[in-house]
């Protein structure tokens, strides 16, 4: 994650797809699907 943290912080788009939503605590943005559909997204 410390890698992931430093390559957005030099202005890199980093995507990350995961199911632990405790990682999220890392992310500036975040979007959540549910049977293919976005079903939230934002800075949340």
């Amino acid at each position: 994650m410390q890698l992931f943290s430093e390559l957005a912080a030099e202005g890199k788009t980093v995507v990350m797809v995961t199911h632990e939503r405790d990682l999220t605590r890392f992310f500036t943005r975040s979007i959540t699907l549910a049977d293919g559909a976005i079903i939230r997204s934002g800075n949340e």
